[in-house]
């Protein structure tokens, strides 16, 4: 399962996740790209200067290459922007050549290719401006594509002065770039060698297949979501020596390539009443509360709050006697519950809507444990002794005849015998279709089948 993004939570190897959000890396716009702010949002190279003169169409402020800089000088834009391989990109800029003799000033537009890790790749060079051409300014114009293992790119120039006579001026730098669009939506996979915590922040997650991050401890690649790779690894090995378990639930612990995580297996649902007398159907565990019978929401044992799924039947309103639920059993998918006076025939449904009282008889049963289907029918010890749902819900009473009534003095006899914190076990032994019950701690440990 692949889970949301959170900050401070020990990620191990092969884990993956999903951004919280979808975030932009970078804005598409170069940063000051007039200069309008001198050389701020610029990574320039020695012999790079700002001039304060008049720049192109009138703006003011210019970026000038000094004279006597040198050859083959670097002025880059910070704004390092997400690629996809292949991308195209046209990139401008305007050049003023200055007073320098032909050839001894040049510039030309630039962009920069890097990769995941804005590591720099190569470069592509628009037309050169190497003349004077009446001293105005003329556009370098570049048309490129990201170079493979290119994930970044910035847009910039290149620049030569070797003229001691003036400085060579360029400015109003633009591209078309957009933002790569994934085909598919990102995965990240956590690939750092242990496991670790990932960082406070959320990081500013790559958005090309491959390229990576750091993320506190934590080394997300990301990867496409359509596409399943099996990697060949050995299992999870635990540590020399027994880690310092952690006794609060939801603390972790990591034991050399593992992460323990504490949990516990109680239901802490206040409205599940932790009792005894438990059945299960419909996708649903019912459970007895005194007088009402309460069951869970469908196929979620751990919840027995959501409304229109978890509930209680209102086993009281037909109660015989005043005594409580303490018997729950099935018979032919219905939900029969019994206490000492009489039993209540329920129909159940993963939708309680759909729930309904069948049928009260007055046959009780007090011995929970002692309950087992068999066949379409359902077994269970009475006062009196064996008896059957289908011949006990068909009479209406403990009439003779049923199936258990030929061990009946046997039975009442272990019954009489039991002590008040000992309850008959009773289980279906389908090799030779027979009904056992058992009497733990009655003289000679009564059993009949």
């Amino acid at each position: 399962m692949t889970d949301t993004w959170l900050p401070g939570t020990t990620y191990a190897p092969g884990a993956t996740v999903v951004p919280t959000v979808v975030q932009v890396t970078a804005s598409p716009s170069p940063a000051n790209a007039n200069f309008a702010d001198k050389l701020n949002g610029w990574n320039a190279s020695a012999g790079w200067v700002w001039n304060s003169d008049q720049g192109y169409g009138g703006s003011i402020g210019k970026a000038d290459l000094s004279k006597y800089a040198g050859t083959d000088i670097p002025l880059v834009n910070t704004n390092q922007v997400p690629v996809s391989v292949g991308q195209s990109i046209t990139a401008t800029c305007q050049v003023l050549h200055g007073l320098a003799s032909d050839n001894d000033a040049t510039c030309s537009v630039s962009i920069y290719w890097y990769d995941s890790s804005k590591t720099f790749l190569s470069r592509s060079d628009g037309n050169v401006i190497a003349t004077k051409h009446g001293h105005t300014w003329e556009r370098s114009t570049v048309t490129a594509s990201a170079p493979a293992g290119a994930a970044f790119a910035a847009i910039g120039a290149n620049g030569k002065n070797v003229s001691g006579v003036s400085a060579l001026g360029c400015d109003s730098f633009s591209w078309n770039y957009t933002i790569p669009t994934a085909a598919t939506p990102l995965i990240y996979t956590a690939t750092q060698a242990a496991a670790a915590k990932s960082g406070a922040t959320e990081p500013n997650w790559p958005t090309t297949v491959g390229a990576t991050v750091v993320d506190g401890g934590v080394t997300w690649t990301a990867g496409a979501m359509t596409k399943v790779q099996w990697t060949a690894s050995p299992l999870m090995d635990s540590a020399a020596t027994e880690p310092a378990w952690p006794t609060i639930v939801g603390q972790t612990v990591t034991d050399g390539d593992v992460v323990w995580t504490c949990t516990t297996p109680k239901i802490s649902d206040s409205n599940c009443p932790q009792t005894k007398y438990v059945a299960i159907a419909a996708s649903k565990v019912y459970a007895a509360d005194n007088d009402v019978i309460r069951f869970s929401a469908t196929s979620d044992a751990t919840d027995w709050t959501s409304t229109a799924d978890a509930g209680f039947l209102p086993y009281g309103l037909q109660n015989y006697g005043n005594t409580p639920v303490q018997a729950l059993g099935l018979y032919r998918s219905n939900l029969v519950a019994f206490n000492a006076n009489g039993f209540q025939m329920w129909q159940v449904d993963e939708d309680p809507a759909n729930a309904a009282l069948l049928d009260a008889i007055p046959v009780g049963s007090v011995y929970h444990k002692a309950l087992s289907p068999i066949s379409n029918d359902l077994f269970f010890l009475s006062a009196l002794g064996v008896r059957s749902m289908g011949i006990s819900g068909g009479s209406g009473n403990l009439e003779a005849g049923d199936v258990g009534v030929p061990i009946d003095t046997l039975v009442q006899g272990a019954i009489s015998a039991l002590s008040s914190d000992v309850v008959p076990l009773a289980t279906y032994y389908p090799a030779a279709g027979q009904y056992w019950i058992a009497f733990p701690g009655v003289p000679g440990d009564a059993s009949f089948f």
